[in-house]
This record gives structure tokens, C-alpha cells and sequence, in this order.
């Protein structure tokens, strides 16, 4: 903690060995474990320093002496003996008092920061966990002693940790001082530079915490520069485990990259969602899933529902993400992948914020996790065009009950060799980032990191844009503008450059305005909701789609189809 004039240090020496050695009556110390005299009966007796299970010490004498009446003979209060900070908060601005207590969490190793939320950080699993007013205060409680003057007693005397220090601090938008984790990573990863990191722990730099064990890994790791071979080496040993997935073969290179982009996601600030899209059940969806949701932790998926409004989507992204899982797993999609504004949020900025449940207090949690979903024809919505990387299996035969397998369990397959496709996966993006090379590709918004780390490497390789499903998509383009153009296009051919209001429109019966009205969703149990038309033509005007502008004119809701030059 920084020098502050109301925070004195933990102490150098234990305070009960100090009192004891004071006093007369230890032997010896190893700064851990005392030998005493028991002050009681004469005795041989020990002393244990103060720990988490023990925060006054444990003493062990045949005359059975309690801790109490230890520090009653040596004169000491039950605060005096912690191995902690010690803040006399008395006549100190509150400000001053909101920082040392963050400097005080940071100190205990335990506490990170996800935005402006408070968590507790699990280094070796990388797990999170929220913590709310009563977690803090219990914990600055474990970790400092908090003094304040008494006036009767004109003494200083320990209190709970103020409550209106603890919401301050719960509350602040940017902590200073608490680790600020925007991932987690579960196994090695490469720099920018392309240099391989095998460090645990938390890295400031990328603002990640790195909890994986470096031992398995060391066998499969490399040292200086990796050349194209070992890299198209590493890319057929990587190709060879989707061998039995029937992906569609133009998909080859986007499969490779969905694998990359696993190995990688926590050092990704953002990566679009994978979507496994199949013509038939059985197929191998849901396994393929698994195989991309173990190459980013061994750690099970948080598995998930698609919802069905977007309500449902906010609750159930937020409650699949406090913990900072590896894999956000959403099975057996139907339909269409809506863009639901959560979701879209999620595949698209670093935090995602929302309400706990039950409280009024808002909580942000990271986005850094894998997106998988698995369906049947799905067909991603509008939005969700740009941030969905589709790999199609298409079914070999009718009876896929029956197909044999060479590999029997791919999970566990997966498990075992784990660290070595992990990798082989980053000799791919290490060979490629330290090359300094450029590949030629068409830009995603947004996803330039991921291109740079997970998309161009493969095409360097000699494999085709692993993005080109997403860019078909793209070009194919969103449904309901194709829409909204229908409907100014049924506009101007019915009223040409004359204006229009929304009773006029509602006066026409013909097909094609029916058909355009039913597309854009203003018809209601097939009669025209006005109120519905009303804002939707509100929301068009100003926007040109495709040489047509629906114009507003002046106060009273008239409008008219212009057609741009």
C-alpha cells in the first residue's frame, strides 16, 4: 500500500512473537511456529502465527491456555495481533479512505475488477464470482484492522468497515488500484509479436488473467521463430481431427479458423459466434460444438436455451456469463438467430451490463467467452448477419445412427491430446504474426484483431478467406431492408411524387401494398394497425434505401417517395 499518514503497515514481525520475546517467554521462532513458555504452568508450550483459519494464532499448552488468556497476559487487544493493515480512518476525508481500501484489496491477491464491478478471482481456475456490499465488507474486514477515535473512551478503537466507504467503492467507475480483468485465458497464448507466453497469472499489458498450467503444454512449446512448414504442418494435424464431421467442403478453412479463434478468444476483444448449421438431425452438431468449447478450456460450457424474446435473451446471457465461462453453448436453435440487442451486445463490446435479479444494484460482466450455437437450417436475422461465422454440415446418408467412427469418444480424444492441438493452433498464429505479412481480405467492422489473429493466418496458408460464409451472408443482405424497399417501391407506384398520409395508405386494397404492409409487420390479425404504420414511416423517412427517400413533410404526418440522382 502507498505511504498514507492514517495507514500503518502490515507489521514486520508478528505481533504476539514481538510481545513474546518481550516479555521473556519465547524460546525459539521460525517465524512461522513458536516455542514458548506457557505463562500459565511454566510450561513448554507453541504458538502459531496468525493465518486465514487463525487470524489471532492458535496456542497449544498441556494446561490447556486459550489465545484470550495469552494476549490478557501479555496485555494486548485482539486487533493488536492481526498480521494486517492497520487504517485510523478518524477526521480522514472519505476519498482518501475509498482508496487506501482499494489498495487494501489489491494487496490480498484476490480481488479483480471486470469494468466497474467487483469480483473475486479464482487464479489457478479462473473462475469469477460477484461480490456485493456484504462480500466487500467482510472481506476489508478480513484483510485490515479499521480504527476509530472514541471520544468517552479517548482511545482508538477498532469498527466495521464504514458502509458508506464500501458502496463508494463498489460504486466508482474506475477502480485504480484492483486488477483490471477484461478475459481469461486457460491455456498459453501468443503475443502481437507473435512470441509464444507461457506464463500464468495476471498479465497487465493484455489486461487478462492467465489460469492454466504450463507443465503439459512445455512438451509441444517452441523457442525462436516458427517458418511456413512447421506452420502448414501444424494446419494438417489441426485439419485432421474435423476429418469425420461432414462439413460442407467449401467450409474447410472456416472450420480451421473457428478452432483458432477458440484456442485464442481470450486475448480476443471480440470474435463473432459459431454457428454449427446441419439439414438434418444426428448429424454431429452438438459434438462439434463440444470440440470447439474444449479447445478453449477443459472447463465444461456454460450451456444455454435459445430464448425467446429479448427480455429472456438479457437475463439469460447476463446469469451464463457472471462467472466468466470459456464457451457460451446456445443447442438446438430454431428458426431464425434473432438479433436480440443483448446478444448483439455480447458478440460486440467488452462488457455487457444488467440488473441482479431481485436487487436494484446493476452488475457488468466480461463478453470475452466463445459464442457456439447448433440448429437446423437457421438462418442468422439482420444483425446477427455480421457477427455469426456458419460452418454447414450436410448429411452424407439418411442413416446416420448407423456410421462408424474411427474415433469412437472425439471428447475424449479432444482431452487427451489437448495440449498439443492447442499448440499446433498457435504455432499457426505465431508463424504468421511473426512473419509480418499481410494477406489482401475484404474488412469486417470491428473485427480487425480477429482477423489479424485468427482469419489471416489460414488464408496465408493457402486456404480460401475462412470468412467468406460471413460475406456471403452480407452480400445477400438483410431481409428487412428488402422489405422496407418493397414498401417504398409499392409507395411511389401508387401516389408517384404526390404526398401521402397514413389514411390514404389504408385506404388502398390492393395486393402488392397488402403484401408490402404484411412484410414490414404493421398488419394486425390482417387489418392495418395506423398506429404501428404511423411510427414505422416515421422511423424510414431520411433514411435513402437503394435510390428511394421517404420524405416528412412539415408538422402533419404527410409523406412523399422521392427517387434520388
Amino acid at each position: 500500500m502507498k505511504s498514507r499518514h492514517f495507514v500503518t503497515p502490515s507489521p514486520a514481525e508478528v505481533p504476539v512473537i514481538a510481545a513474546l520475546r518481550k516479555a521473556g517467554f519465547l524460546k525459539e521462532t521460525d517465524g512461522r511456529m513458536a516455542t514458548i513458555t506457557c505463562p500459565m504452568c511454566q510450561a513448554i508450550a507453541t504458538y502459531a502465527v496468525p493465518s486465514e483459519q487463525e487470524p489471532y494464532g492458535e496456542v497449544k499448552c498441556a494446561c490447556g491456555l486459550s489465545i484470550i488468556q495469552l494476549l490478557e497476559e501479555l496485555g494486548m487487544e485482539l486487533h493488536e495481533v492481526r498480521c494486517c493493515p492497520t487504517l485510523n480512518i478518524s477526521r480522514v476525508p472519505i476519498h482518501e479512505i475509498v482508496d487506501a481500501a482499494e489498495e487494501l484489496l489489491a494487496e490480498t491477491g484476490k480481488v479483480v475488477a471486470c469494468g466497474r464491478s467487483l469480483y473475486t478471482a479464482d487464479y489457478r481456475s479462473g473462475v469469477l464470482a460477484w461480490i456485493d456490499e456484504a462480500d466487500l465488507t467482510r472481506l476489508l474486514s478480513q484483510y485490515g484492522v479499521f480504527l476509530k477515535h472514541d471520544a468517552r473512551s479517548k482511545s482508538d478503537l477498532p469498527v466495521d468497515p464504514p458502509a458508506r466507504m464500501v458502496h463508494l467503492l463498489m460504486s466508482t467507475q474506475y477502480k485504480q488500484s484492483v486488477p483490471q480483468v477484461m478475459g481469461v485465458v486457460r491455456q498459453p497464448f501468443v503475443l502481437t509479436d507473435g512470441s509464444l507466453c507461457l506464463t500464468p497469472g495476471y498479465h497487465t499489458d493484455l489486461k487478462v488473467l492467465a489460469a492454466f498450467d504450463p507443465a503439459p503444454f512445455r512438451k509441444f512449446a517452441w523457442t525462436g521463430k516458427v517458418s511456413a512448414s512447421q506452420a502448414e504442418e501444424s494446419a494438417r494435424f489441426c485439419e485432421d481431427l474435423y476429418r469425420e464431421f461432414a462439413v460442407e467442403p467449401s467450409m474447410k478453412s472456416t472450420v480451421l479458423c473457428a478452432g483458432l479463434t477458440a484456442v485464442q478468444r481470450g486475448v480476443l476483444d471480440r470474435a463473432p459466434m459459431i454457428l454449427i448449421q446441419s439439414n438434418i438431425s444426428g448429424i454431429g452438431k452438438s459434438t462439434l460444438a463440444r470440440v470447439f468449447a474444449l479447445l478453449v478450456s477443459e472447463v465444461p460450457p456454460s450451456e444455454i436455451s435459445y430464448p425467446n424474446s429479448a427480455e429472456e435473451t438479457g437475463r439469460t446471457l447476463f446469469s451464463a456469463l457472471a462467472s466468466a465461462p470459456a464457451c457460451v453453448l446456445i443447442d438446438n436453435i430454431v428458426g431464425t438467430l434473432a438479433d436480440y440487442p443483448a446478444l448483439c451486445t455480447c458478440l460486440t463490446e467488452p462488457l455487457y451490463e444488467s440488473r441482479v435479479l431481485r436487487t436494484s444494484s446493476t452488475k457488468q460482466v466480461s463478453t470475452r467467452a466463445l459464442f457456439v450455437g447448433t440448429g437446423n437450417y437457421v438462418v442468422p436475422a439482420a444483425d446477427m448477419r455480421r457477427r455469426v461465422l456458419s460452418i454447414r454440415l450436410v448429411a452424407p446418408d439418411e442413416h446416420l445412427e448407423q456410421r462408424r467412427f474411427e474415433r469412437e469418444d472425439i471428447d475424449e480424444f479432444v482431452r487427451k491430446h489437448r495440449p498439443e492441438l492447442v499448440m499446433h493452433y498457435l504455432r499457426i498464429a505465431a508463424a504468421y504474426l511473426q512473419s509480418g505479412a499481410t494477406v489482401d481480405c475484404a474488412p469486417l467492422s470491428g473485427l480487425h484483431n480477429w482477423s489479424r489473429r485468427c482469419r489471416e493466418p489460414i488464408q496465408a496458408l493457402g486456404y480460401d478467406d475462412p470468412a467468406l460464409p460471413m460475406l456471403k451472408l452480407l452480400e445477400e443482405g438483410d431481409d428487412d431492408q428488402v422489405y422496407r424497399l418493397q414498401l417504398l417501391q409499392a409507395l411511389r407506384h401508387f401516389f408517384g411524387a404526390e404526398a401521402f398520409t397514413v389514411s390514404d395508405i389504408a385506404c388502398l386494397e390492393q395486393r402488392q401494398m397488402l403484401d408490402a404492409l404484411a412484410n414490414v409487420g404493421v398488419l394486425k390479425g390482417g387489418q392495418l394497425s395506423r398506429e404501428k404504420l404511423g411510427w414505422f414511416l416515421k422511423g424510414l423517412a431520411g433514411f435513402p434505401i437503394k435510390g428511394l427517400l421517404l420524405e416528412r413533410l412539415g408538422k402533419h404526418p404527410q409523406y412523399r417517395v422521392k427517387e434520388l440522382k
